[in-house]
């Protein structure tokens, strides 16, 4: 399987593990607990094992392949906003890993994860229209 093949697999993954995640929260009376602390800790671990690959194999051929190339302003701003988008999410997964036992509040946790859903939607986006294909 190629590389572009095996991130688009795990994007599916982790597109899978998000709404696992989200269904937790559909039922009215959902709490935070152990069963949403494996999920968070599964996601933060499948989340930074894709960007690893991208950083270490996906944009080094990039940057080699497209050297001799100006990349567009679009692109530029592109792989920028990945990296934002990234930041957030560690951050987002940090702050609710770290509550292992503890049950932050419901209304902040689903405002805040569904913001965090719908940055990683962008950013799968992004990478399979816009980056994914220069390679």
């Amino acid at each position: 399987m190629d590389l572009v093949a095996i991130l688009k697999q795990q994007h599916r993954f982790l597109q899978d593990k998000l709404l696992a995640i989200n269904s937790l929260y559909s039922q009215p009376t959902s709490t935070i607990g152990k069963d949403l602390h494996a999920k968070m800790l599964d996601l933060k671990q499948s989340l930074l094992a894709h960007v690893k690959l991208e950083d270490d194999q996906l944009y080094p051929a990039l940057a080699q392949k497209l050297a001799d190339n100006t990349l567009s302003p679009r692109v530029q701003q592109s792989l920028a906003d990945l990296h934002d988008l990234t930041a957030a999410a560690e951050t987002f997964l940090d702050k609710y890993v770290a509550l292992e036992n503890s049950s932050p509040a419901r209304v902040t946790f689903i405002r805040e994860f569904r913001q965090l859903l719908e940055k990683l939607t962008v950013r799968i986006k992004l990478e399979e229209e816009t980056i994914y294909p220069l390679y």
